[in-house]
């Protein structure tokens, strides 16, 4: 059989492995995949004395924006699948991706999205509520998908730079503008822009969730010091406009505007009075936990990336939002599927590409993503560590065994299935899969100068392994999740045939 063909659809195996997969999350749910045997019934007792349900608030974070391949139907499937997972909680990032009557310009470069053309939103919120989850619609003030395209229109509301220039074109799909939040009229066209979606075109969400941007905030002489004070008035004036018409509504907001903290990159944050019917949300690289700003809230959300992660980092992440004490834990979930038109994360090879759900290269045309064999190891990672932070890793060596493979398969398959996930895993971007799996995508970052010697030891040492799990299972075998495991390693080793040398650079292995 020609090996590319194999690779560029779905094998017939690979479709009967998904569905199996499928039905089995279905029918466990969040429980324990425990055997009837003695030692099962020992384990049950055992895990029985353990905290269950650690978080109020468990789901996952999509920006929605960024999905523009995905339909109603793919959606629902991706809910029940959420439903499996033990999931009450959806940050759905709508920003951008519903096509505003007010503000045509904020979805213009999102012509092509699902949503813009069917407007599904609605009633995918519906069938959310009849899974039992809660669905708060997503944007970024002043930056971010959709709103920076506001700047196209009317350029002399641009936020600037700490230099004193105009802010420059930036962003992640969507590539445009910041706003300058001193301007009446970007105050105006957020407050607009905020209600039109939520009232206008989702009034059955249970809320909003406000993301404080990231990558860029505005330094002219009014903002300079006080920029998260401009930003409340936005944050409190939207915020007393959905409570006045539906006064349990969910609104999520950062902590900028109240821990007087210092924030990456951007100064300090704000001291104004909080609501505590606002619902605060931390995450590691942007608004870090603070143990007393979390008490501040009834409610309070830690995110991390999970895509990005192991599931040994999604179970220290779960441990770490319990031990500062918020109520939730969701994690980003999130499957990137449009055409890139600038050099998203500075790599200009990716311009005109589709991006690769996942950074998945080797399944292109596979539709149920989130059914397969990598996503689901993190999926089962999220489901059983944000109920049990402190479930022995054994435990869940045992239930991803029950998740994946057949019950005659050792359980040594599932350390030989972490190995690629963590070799597809370690540094990884939301574009690309890591560098070990890939020379192609190695040598783009080292166009860049991203990767130093220790990690092209690394990703020689990761190859290493996976083609003696390769080697070990040499033999025809009958599980799927074995075969597609082996797929996916044959994948990687066909596109490292000749290209070693770019792993044993003269400078490996030097002192100093």
């Amino acid at each position: 059989m020609d090996h590319d063909s194999d690779v560029s659809k779905p094998s017939l195996q690979n479709e009967e492995f998904n569905r199996r997969r499928f039905l089995q999350g279905l029918a466990g749910g969040a429980t324990a995949f425990l055997t009837t045997t003695t030692q099962g019934s020992t384990r049950e007792a055992r895990e029985s004395s353990r905290p269950k349900n650690t978080f109020k608030q468990r789901g996952y974070y999509f920006t929605f924006c960024r999905m523009p391949t995905v339909g109603l139907d793919e959606w629902k499937q991706i809910l029940r699948l959420m439903k499996a997972d033990g999931c009450n909680f959806l940050i759905l990032w709508v920003g951008g991706a519903f096509r505003s009557k007010k503000f045509p310009i904020t979805w213009q470069y999102n012509r092509e999205h699902r949503n813009i053309q069917h407007d599904f939103v609605r009633e995918l919120i519906d069938f959310a509520h009849s899974m039992g989850i809660r669905t708060v619609l997503g944007f970024t003030p002043f930056a971010y998908d959709g709103v920076n395209q506001y700047t196209l229109e009317h350029p002399e509301l641009k936020a600037y730079q700490k230099n004193g220039n105009l802010a420059p074109l930036a962003g992640m799909d969507c590539w445009g503008y910041a706003l300058n939040p001193s301007k009446r009229e970007a105050q105006q066209f957020m407050l607009e822009y905020a209600s039109e979606m939520y009232f206008d075109f989702y009034p059955n969400a249970d809320g909003l969730f406000i993301e404080s941007s990231d990558y860029t905030i505005c330094w002219c002489p009014y903002c300079k010091g006080h920029y998260y004070e401009k930003e409340f008035e936005f944050v409190k004036a939207i915020s007393e406009r959905v409570w006045q018409k539906r006064p349990n509504a969910t609104i999520v907001v950062y902590p900028h505007y109240f821990s007087g903290a210092e924030i990456p990159h951007f100064g300090r944050a704000a001291k104004e009075e909080f609501d505590q019917r606002w619902t605060l949300f931390f995450t590691p690289h942007s608004a870090p936990l603070q143990k007393d700003v979390v008490q501040l809230a009834r409610n309070s959300i830690y995110w991390d990336a999970m895509v990005l992660q192991t599931p040994s980092e999604v179970r220290q992440s779960a441990q770490k939002a319990r031990d500062f004490g918020t109520t939730g834990y969701v994690v980003s979930a999130e499957s990137y599927s449009y055409i890139a038109r600038y050099p998203e994360g500075g790599n200009w090879n990716l311009v005109g590409r589709k991006m690769n759900p996942f950074g998945y290269l080797w399944v292109d045309g596979l539709t149920d993503l989130y059914e397969y064999l990598l996503t689901r190891v993190l999926r089962v990672a999220y489901r059983e560590f944000s109920r049990d932070v402190d479930l022995p890793f054994d435990d869940f060596r045992e239930r991803l065994k029950a998740e994946v493979f057949a019950p005659s398969t050792p359980l040594s398959a599932v350390d030989d299935l972490l190995d690629l996930q963590k070799a597809y895993a370690t540094d990884r971007t939301w574009f690309t899969a890591g560098p070990a799996v890939s020379p192609e995508i190695l040598k783009w970052q080292l166009e860049l100068g991203r990767v130093k010697p220790a990690q092209l030891e690394n990703y020689r040492l990761m190859l290493d392994r996976l083609r003696k799990i390769r080697r070990k299972y040499s033999g025809t075998s009958t599980d799927p999740g074995v075969r597609e495991m082996v797929r996916v390693i044959d994948w990687i080793d066909k596109r490292w045939m000749g290209e070693d040398a770019i792993l044993r650079p003269p400078y490996v292995g030097l002192r100093g």
